[in-house]
């Protein structure tokens, strides 16, 4: 994971906010002179809002097949060990913009990847993926409005399973998906009371965050911020359930 020179696990300073942009180091198309390093400076110097993000992944599923093969048989007491890797890719953009404050994807050899062991070890330990860290501010044409908008498309790509040391390939189509959606986000700033957030998937309500977020999925940090709680759900084998966990505090 890195761009052939540098890799990502070196490129960034612990505990700091980041953002992955595709470009190169310099030139005419580097990430110097790019739109998308300019907007998330400025957001950085002059935003409103800061908005952390992480998946906090309860479930992934196996196919139908790896997983009868996991379960004991006969003589078989331990039934056969099955070794998964997972590519997670996430894509956050802002209302009415043509370009991507963050950009995580496996063709651009950026994408988060975590074996199935330490999604495991994560969910013992509580620590959630940090999946982006943003910042909010109003556009000139938003002067008036007291809503941000903001969209996560987040994906979780199909692993190759190692059933017994072999390769399994038996069901896999290249490029295929556990889970893949677009999150359109609006968040209200509300003038000195809590902010509040309105939701919507894509696959349901394309472009729209018609679903405000309930008292439950709400809760007050220390930091004097809050955290929000969205279920995501696929209901297939193999499949995903986790919740995405969006944390925001005031950036002045």
């Amino acid at each position: 994971m890195g761009d052939g020179l540098v890799q990502i696990k070196n490129a960034y300073v612990q505990k700091a906010p980041r953002a992955y942009v595709h470009r190169s180091h310099s030139g005419h198309y580097g990430i110097v002179n790019s739109e998308e390093g300019y907007q998330n400076l400025q957001r950085f110097l002059f935003g409103k809002v800061r908005v952390d993000g992480f998946l906090d992944v309860q479930d992934v599923s196996l196919p139908p097949r790896v997983e009868a093969a996991r379960k004991p048989k006969g003589d078989d007491k331990k039934g056969k060990s099955i070794k998964a890797s997972y590519h997670f890719e996430v894509i956050t953009r802002v209302r009415k913009a043509h370009w991507d404050l963050h950009r995580r994807l496996v063709n651009e050899n950026s994408a988060i990847f975590l074996q199935y062991a330490d999604i495991v070890d994560r969910q013992r330990k509580q620590k959630p993926i940090q999946i982006l860290s943003a910042f909010l501010k109003k556009a000139s044409s938003e002067a008036r409005r007291e809503r941000l908008g903001f969209s996560i498309e987040l994906g979780v790509l199909v692993p190759e399973y190692i059933v017994d040391g072999f390769l399994f390939l038996d069901d896999k189509y290249e490029g295929g998906y556990l889970y893949r959606d677009k999150i359109n986000l609006l968040v209200a700033l509300g003038g000195g009371k809590p902010p509040s957030l309105h939701y919507g998937f894509d696959r349901k309500t394309p472009n729209r965050a018609p679903t405000k977020i309930s008292d439950a999925q709400v809760s007050a940090l220390k930091d004097g911020g809050f955290e929000f709680r969205i279920p995501i759900v696929q209901k297939t084998r193999p499949g995903l359930t986790a919740t995405l966990i969006l944390r925001t505090q005031p950036w002045m």
